[in-house]
């Protein structure tokens, strides 16, 4: 809000104050010919008036954050302090002119309440004293303003100009899908320098305010990670501004050539951005969680950026962690990052009698199972109740069971954009094969690649996750949830289910619907809620730095005191998994899919979740 005045406060005062220098240069009546519209009207007198007021109290505020409470997020400089001191003289001196004017007029308006406030004060000057404070107050305002206008291209604050720009040229296309590249005509691979990023990337970069909203959100800087999405941007900005001009020389002149940009060269006397001014860690410290697009009042892309630095690095140089490596092996020789053969992909589901395409192909709904559900122990139980589910409501579906591969998602995220691609397209040419309509899956990365992802390459389903079809099916009454769970259940909101696909009420109102459930929200929920840490490839990553972020959603999740957490995503029960075992609760907290506790609600079965069978990195 305190930014908010002040941004919109400094555009109003802006076109008054142009239309005071306009006036001031064409003589005319009443002090000078000013703006249309704009001189004169006793509306836009009193917004001006309006804004004088809290423009200053916003600065004042700004200046008791900056000195006094001091919040992490927040860069202290010299810097900052000059810009909000250039605003509150430009507020002083036009809110002292405006007393001065009115005391030597002699009357006041209804229009100009701070005129009408500071004319009695300013009275005793007579009419040559307060016209001489009107002259000096006007000149100080308007020295001031100008000095502010040159000074402001080359500071800190450009974003008060660039951001009513970037904002109105944001992304207003699906936020669940990366760019697609251009594989076969190609011939650099993401980002490596500036010149590899679109204008919207350099827009961006000129726009940061350093609020550091981003840095306030971000699982990966909370845990002790190198990454601070502020800093990443600052950093960029700073190579864009130093380096920029050079890298637009060689670009025109021509130096740029075609050898250096084949193997991501900067031009001569040019930092290298990926190591010279971003560290690899902070590359690969990124969850791609979203929070920190969500969080930016200004619209800013931090993923794709650091998306694109990961392409460079895995397709231009083949630079990753050796688990990394190993998992990419894995989904290119196996079809799945967890090594093992696609023989065993549907054996959890011969128990249910669930049939393959291959088997009947005429079904109503594919459920896309997905790797981890396929074959991790603990996560098959979520296949196992989802398959119970649609049982139960009547529904027919298959499997593609060996014709199922990796849906991309994490190979995608890691940066590998030629084997997503390649993934991508043979799913599809799977699920076209069985003229597939609708797909349900249980796995919100699933979810977001074959509803957002997969349209790029003419892959179009209707794709809709577990959770939304088990609340169509508990309200439309297909579903009976009779028997009593009495537990308390903390819900965690994926970030791909949530922040990426809006999808917040459907899981909670499942669960309101189940006897004897008590919902409690943790302090970080919904569009607020903190990573599980396992997006953006890093369920088959290490964390060598810092605190483990499953560890520390398990601890926000304890804050509440529930009986299970809950979820809605193999990734994160995975992770929560690890995290309830390596934090010891796991005599006081579970962790269990929305389709288990369904299952539950349906059966009045009491089991307890299957052991871990299979090993990831963050364990």
């Amino acid at each position: 809000l305190m930014h908010a005045f002040i941004f919109w406060g400094f555009l109003v005062l802006t076109v008054g104050s142009i239309n005071i220098i306009i006036k001031g240069l064409i003589p005319g009546p009443d002090r000078g010919w000013g703006i249309p519209i704009i001189d004169g009207n006793p509306v836009f007198t009193l917004l001006t008036d309006f804004f004088l007021v809290t423009v200053g109290i916003a600065v004042l505020i700004a200046f008791y954050r900056r000195f006094v409470t001091r919040p992490q997020r927040l860069t202290l400089s010299s810097e900052a302090l000059l810009i909000l001191s250039l605003i509150m003289t430009l507020v002083v001196t036009e809110v002292l002119a405006e007393g001065f004017l009115a005391a030597w007029e002699g009357e006041t308006s209804v229009w100009e309440p701070i005129g009408a406030v500071l004319a009695p004060a300013f009275s005793g000057l007579g009419q040559d004293g307060n016209w001489v404070g009107f002259s000096v107050m006007w000149w100080a305002h308007i020295v001031t303003l100008l000095f502010f206008l040159t000074y402001l291209p080359r500071s800190k604050h450009l974003h008060i100009m660039t951001a009513p720009f970037n904002v109105f040229l944001r992304n207003l296309g699906n936020r669940g899908a990366l760019s697609k590249l251009d594989i076969e005509n190609s011939e650099t691979f993401g980002a490596s320098t500036l010149h590899d990023y679109s204008w919207k990337h350099l827009l961006d970069l000129y726009t940061c305010t350093e609020c550091g909203r981003c840095q306030d959100n971000c699982p990966a800087f909370l845990s002790g990670k190198p990454l601070s999405p502020k800093e990443l941007i600052q950093d960029l900005k700073h190579y864009l501004m130093e380096d920029g001009p050079a890298i637009l020389a060689a670009s025109a002149n021509g130096k740029e050539g075609e050898g250096q940009a084949q193997e991501g060269e900067s031009p001569a006397g040019v930092r290298e951005m990926i190591r010279g001014m971003i560290e690899e860690e902070t590359i690969w410290s990124c969850t791609t969680c979203r929070h920190c697009m969500e969080a930016c009042p200004v619209f800013i892309e931090h993923i794709d950026k650091i998306v694109d630095m990961r392409r460079n690095l895995v397709l231009m140089e083949g630079s990753m962690a050796p688990e990394v490596s190993t998992a990419m092996k894995s989904v290119e020789s196996a079809g799945n990052p967890l090594q093992l053969p696609t023989s065993e992909r549907a054996n959890w589901a011969q128990p249910l009698g669930v049939k393959t395409l291959a088997e009947d192909p005429d079904v109503e709904y594919l459920f896309f199972v997905g790797c981890v559900s396929s074959y991790d122990q603990r996560n098959v139980e979520i296949a196992v109740a989802t398959a119970k589910i649609l049982q139960a409501a009547g529904i027919k579906f298959g499997i593609l069971g060996a014709e199922e591969k990796c849906c991309g998602d994490p190979v995608r995220r890691i940066g590998n954009e030629y084997l997503y691609q390649m993934l991508a397209m043979e799913n599809i040419e799977v699920l076209n094969g069985y003229n597939v309509k609708k797909i349900v899956t249980a796995c919100p990365h699933c979810f977001n690649t074959l509803k957002n992802e997969y349209p790029q390459f003419d892959g179009n389903y209707e794709v809709i996750h577990h959770t939304q079809l088990i609340q169509e099916l508990v309200q439309s009454g297909r579903l009976k949830l009779r028997n009593r769970l009495d537990k308390t259940i903390a819900f965690h909101d994926s970030c791909y289910l949530g922040r990426y696909n809006d999808i917040y009420d459907q899981p909670r109102e499942v669960l309101k619907a189940i006897p004897g459930v008590k919902l409690v929200e943790m302090k970080r929920s919904k569009a607020f809620s903190f990573c599980c840490g396992g997006g953006g490839g890093h369920t088959w990553m290490e964390e060598h730095t810092g605190e483990r972020i499953n560890q520390m959603r398990v601890d926000q999740a304890m804050e509440v005191n529930p009986d299970i957490l809950g979820s809605a995503c193999p990734f994160c029960m995975m992770m929560f998994d690890d995290g309830i075992k390596a934090k010891g609760y796991e005599e006081r907290l579970q962790a269990f899919d929305l389709a288990e506790l369904v299952v539950q609600a349906l059966e009045g079965s009491g089991k307890q979740p299957a052991e871990r069978t299979t090993s990831v990195p963050t364990a």
